[in-house]
């Protein structure tokens, strides 16, 4: 082959997108025009979930399973809409958001608050969770130390309802939290303010 196709396998393609963005269908060309380079939506989850710097682990040097393996390069593209026809495009097809199903006019999505109102207890359960953590690390316990402990690698304090399983139903209800600040840990107001984050 030539060197074009022979440095494919070199690398490989992220794409990140939220949620009705196009990930599949950009995926799809992709895998069609770089057959033999690995293409995906996933970095350190999904590609439409928050990515965490702190799941990134590249290879050690000093590792001796790996003291010939080259790490693959990683192009990552990201999808990103318009805010308007971003949030109009979640109302139409609320993906893993089943507090915002059903919501017909756009002010009342817009301004609904962005938590999953059908799991009145989370906060309780969240606050035990975080409780038990704390616990362990005064107690130097060294087995309860990983934080992402819920659905798609999250830790407690970035989703509810915070699960160990994870579904991609799309009714099953994934709402990340606030990432900076003092909203850290805390629901979004709104799902304009999610995406600001």
């Amino acid at each position: 082959g030539n060197e074009e196709e022979d440095n494919e396998g070199s690398y490989r393609i992220v794409v990140l997108g939220e949620r009705n963005s196009g990930v599949p269908w950009m995926l799809q060309q992709l895998n069609r025009c770089y057959p033999n380079t690995e293409v995906t939506n996933v970095l350190q989850r999904s590609g439409e979930w928050f990515q965490d710097k702190t799941l990134y682990h590249p290879p050690s040097s000093n590792d001796h399973n790996n003291n010939h393996h080259h790490p693959k390069q990683t192009i990552a593209i990201a999808l990103f809409f318009n805010p308007y026809d971003w949030v109009n495009s979640m109302r139409i097809n609320p993906i893993h958001m089943p507090s915002h199903t059903n919501i017909t006019d756009w002010e009342t999505f817009v301004n609904k608050p962005w938590e999953d109102s059908n799991n009145p207890d989370e906060e309780k359960i969240l606050e035990d969770i975080l409780q038990q953590q704390q616990q362990s690390q005064n107690n130097n316990n060294t087995n309860t130390t990983n934080t992402h402990v819920c659905q798609f690698n999250f830790s407690v304090n970035e989703v509810v309802p915070c699960t160990p399983s994870t579904s991609y139903d799309p009714t099953y209800p994934v709402y990340e939290l606030g990432r900076r600040g003092h909203g850290r840990g805390k629901p979004y107001g709104t799902i304009v303010d999610m995406r600001r984050d």
